[in-house]
């Protein structure tokens, strides 16, 4: 499992109320908060065994980063908000394949703006990218 870049989502109530101390980078279409994780995730490894038809599953910590999306009502109608969260994601995938975070594993939140639902995602991904830049998170910014 590589740096360039595992991440789930960012589950429970709690986590996200832990993520509002957490660093802050702002842009017009998005902002961003992250602090690094308390504990790692427990990923399920699925390992085969060769004389077993089922596999057997087992537990272990491993690096990976929890990233959770807020898209309020004030972006648009549901169709919206999961268009601008699947243009988030892939755009935080994408900028993560181009520059790892220099910490690993962390929490990151991603809260849309109401101008995000008329931007491309080309738009959004460089809204992302100068937030995570001004959040500290990325050491520099990718001009595209």
């Amino acid at each position: 499992s590589s740096a360039a870049q595992r991440f789930v989502s960012l589950r429970g109530e709690r986590a996200f109320a832990r993520l509002r101390r957490g660093r802050t980078g702002q842009h017009n279409l998005v902002s961003v908060r992250w602090l690094p994780c308390k504990q790692p995730y427990q990923q399920r490894h699925i390992k085969h065994v060769n004389d077993a038809a089922t596999p057997k599953r087992t537990s272990q910590p491993v690096q990976v980063s929890r990233v959770g999306f807020v898209v309020s009502k004030k972006v648009g109608n549901a169709d919206t908000r999961n268009k601008v969260r699947r243009r988030l994601w892939e755009g935080l995938h994408a900028l993560w394949l181009e520059q790892p975070p220099q910490q690993i594993p962390i929490d990151v939140m991603v809260i849309a703006e109401p101008h995000a639902a008329t931007a491309s995602y080309w738009q959004l991904k460089a809204g992302l990218a100068y937030a995570l830049y001004k959040s500290k998170l990325l050491e520099r910014h990718l001009q595209r």
